[in-house]
C-alpha cells in the first residue's frame, strides 16, 4: 500500500513548454489591501492638493533681535523683509547666501548674501543696519551651510543672541528653518516668515509646472532634511 502523501494544492507545480515555464502559487492582494491603500493613497492626494504649500510655507515669527534674510529671494520679498524690519524693532538685517551660481565663470566670490544686501541698500535701507554675511560653499546642504555662517559670525562677533527670525521663500521656508534650528543646535529659537512665492497661485499650484517642481521638489527635500540629513 502507498502512504506517501499526496502534495497538497499549495505545493504544486504545474511544468509547460516541455519545462521551462513554471506555474506556482503566490501571495496577492486581497481586496480589502486594495481598498486601504486606494484610502491612503487619497488622503495623501488630498493632504498634498490643500495643505502641502501651507505646511511648506509656515509663518511663525518670534520677534527676535535680529532678522535674517536669505539674499537669493527675489526683490519683492527682499522689500517685505524691509518692511519686517522697520516694523519690527530689529537690531540689524543679517543677509545670508553662498555663492551665485549665475557668476560662477566670472566671478567666483560673489554670493547671494552680498546681492541681497545691495538690493536692500537700493530698496533704501541704511546700511548700517545691513550685515551681509556670505558663505562660500558652492553646492552641497547651501541652506545649512549658510546657517552655519551666520551662527559663527554671532559667534565671533561674541554677541550673544537667544532668538532669529528667518525670512524665506515660499515652499522653502519650513526647510530654511529646520536647517537654522540645526546649525544653532536648538540652543537659539528660530521663528520663520515665508514670503508669497508669485511664481504661481499657491491655491492652485498643481496647475503649473513651476508650482508642481517647487511644492513635490520642496516636500521631498524637507522630508530628507528632517529624517536622513547629517551634520558635516
Amino acid at each position: 500500500m502507498n502512504t506517501e502523501a499526496a502534495p497538497t494544492p499549495c505545493s504544486e507545480r504545474r511544468k509547460a513548454l516541455f519545462g521551462l515555464l513554471v506555474r506556482k502559487p503566490r501571495w496577492g492582494l486581497s481586496w480589502t489591501a486594495w481598498l486601504i491603500l486606494a484610502a491612503a493613497f487619497g488622503t495623501v492626494t488630498v493632504w498634498m492638493r490643500c495643505e502641502s504649500y501651507l505646511f511648506l510655507s509656515p509663518t511663525d515669527r518670534l520677534g527676535g533681535e535680529y532678522l535674517v534674510v536669505e539674499g537669493w529671494i527675489p526683490a519683492y520679498g527682499l522689500k517685505e523683509a524691509k518692511d519686517l524690519f522697520d516694523k519690527g524693532g530689529y537690531r540689524k538685517v543679517i543677509v545670508s547666501g553662498c555663492v551665485a551660481v549665475e557668476e560662477l565663470k566670472g566671478n567666483p566670490r560673489a554670493t547671494y548674501a552680498d546681492w541681497g544686501a545691495g538690493k536692500l541698500q537700493l530698496l533704501g535701507m541704511n546700511t548700517e543696519s545691513i550685515q551681509p554675511v556670505p558663505c562660500y560653499v558652492l553646492q552641497k546642504d547651501r541652506t545649512y551651510n549658510s546657517a552655519v555662517a551666520v551662527r559663527d559670525w554671532f559667534e565671533q562677533n561674541k554677541i550673544p543672541v537667544a532668538a532669529i527670525d528667518v525670512v524665506s521663500m515660499g515652499a522653502h521656508s519650513r526647510r530654511s528653518r529646520l536647517m537654522y534650528e540645526k546649525a544653532f543646535h536648538d540652543k537659539v529659537k528660530v521663528g520663520i516668515f515665508a514670503v508669497e512665492d508669485r511664481g504661481f497661485d499657491p491655491s492652485h499650484w498643481w496647475r503649473t509646472s513651476e508650482g508642481v517642481r517647487e511644492v513635490l521638489g520642496e516636500t521631498i527635500a524637507y522630508f530628507y532634511a528632517r529624517f536622513f540629513f547629517s551634520q558635516s
